[in-house]
């Protein structure tokens, strides 16, 4: 039986076997593990990022969080402002189950969020950006290179607010409408991530030294 010959790829895969073995799991052994059966024979990655945890976690929980917040403060209401005809008992088991159901709101919501957060990964290779997302499931979606029409950044006030330097960036790929007119379409989303300007620069900077034919 023919020995399947080693791609660049599976190579990097041993190597992060065997720093796992040591105890050693960098960021860039992590990356190769979760890419490393999506890769093409002749593609290779250039270079991987983590969205960053603190915006993840604040943009996401802010969104439950407000309105977990607004539940426990209607139960608390209706505690200390309870109807002429609600006993002291109902009114404190009234409390007691919209604090419940907020807590509990909220804990899925931080649950989730370290779900997504493990699970969130953005590539960029010699081929294609490549992005990886998931909470019950693992997504994975990629953009050619020799497709990327833009590269857009965008950061909001949130993004300004909490002084990471984070920011989004959007990949968008052109296609002929009916009309024969040229449209862009934003496939694939760097979200959260560190440096975004560094980032969209250093990509645009790959994508023309490629010599890519558009």
């Amino acid at each position: 039986m023919k020995k399947r010959k080693k791609t660049q790829s599976s190579a990097f895969q041993d190597i992060a076997d065997e720093n796992m073995k040591k105890g050693k799991i960098s960021f860039d052994d992590q990356v190769v593990r979760v890419f490393d059966e999506v890769l093409e024979s002749d593609e290779k990655i250039v270079k991987g990022f983590k969205p960053n945890k603190a915006k993840v976690f604040w943009s996401k929980l802010l969104l439950t969080g407000i309105p977990c917040l607004c539940i426990a403060l209607l139960g608390l209401f209706a505690f200390l402002f309870p109807d002429k005809e609600t006993s002291f008992a109902a009114a404190l088991i009234i409390m007691i189950v919209f604090l419940v159901l907020s807590s509990s709101i909220f804990a899925c919501s931080v649950w989730f969020t370290c779900i997504y957060f493990k699970n969130t990964y953005y590539v960029y290779t010699n081929k294609r950006v490549i992005i990886q997302t998931g909470i019950f499931g693992v997504d994975l979606k990629s953009l050619e290179l020799k497709d990327v029409v833009t590269c857009d950044v965008r950061i909001s006030l949130f993004d300004k607010l909490i002084r990471k330097h984070t920011g989004t960036i959007k990949f968008g790929s052109g296609f002929n409408s009916g009309s024969g007119s040229s449209e862009t379409v934003q496939d694939c989303v760097f979200a959260h991530i560190e440096n975004p300007d560094d980032v969209c620069k250093e990509i645009n900077e790959f994508i023309k030294n490629q010599d890519i034919k558009k």
